[in-house]
């Protein structure tokens, strides 16, 4: 067991130098595992942050654009609406219209029948008083033809 003792105290003193930075090396290994390992820890919950920031700028901006297109909707919605209301009223009032035209021109028409009626009937009045003189004219002169050959024949 002394050779070893010997042995090993001769390689400390000749490597000496090697297990001093070897030692320190390995000392300096685990340090910078352990310092880089919390680097990692931090870099992970930075990023996770960055990701949950993200995600949530994200759903902002989806959010902003559903309600961009929920505005669109709306408003496309209301200027149908209204361009509906619009049409309505602009056929109903076209409507009103030609009733009050049609209303105008029945009355015109109506007015014109009995007009004509009237003058119709004046017409047929005359020509009935026409006719009865006429009548009465040619009857006169059938009477008196009658008597003029009652009297020839006598």
């Amino acid at each position: 067991m002394k050779d070893l003792y010997t042995y090993l105290l001769q390689a400390i003193q000749e490597h000496w130098f090697e297990l001093l930075f070897g030692t320190g090396g390995l000392i300096a290994y685990f340090r910078e595992r352990k310092k880089n390992k919390a680097n990692i820890e931090r870099l992970m919950e930075e990023n996770k942050s960055l990701k949950i920031a993200n995600d949530k700028a994200k759903v902002e901006k989806e959010n902003a654009i559903m309600d961009l297109y929920q505005e669109a909707l709306d408003d496309l919605k209301k200027r149908y609406n209204e361009t509906i209301s619009d049409i309505k009223k602009y056929y109903e009032n076209k409507i009103k219209l030609l009733e009050d035209r049609y209303k105008l021109m029945e009355d015109s028409y109506q007015k014109k029948i009995a007009e004509l009626e009237q003058t119709y009937k004046d017409k047929i009045e005359k020509l009935k008083e026409s006719f009865d003189k006429r009548l009465k004219t040619l009857q006169g002169r059938i009477r008196e033809l009658e008597k003029e050959l009652e009297e020839r024949s006598k």
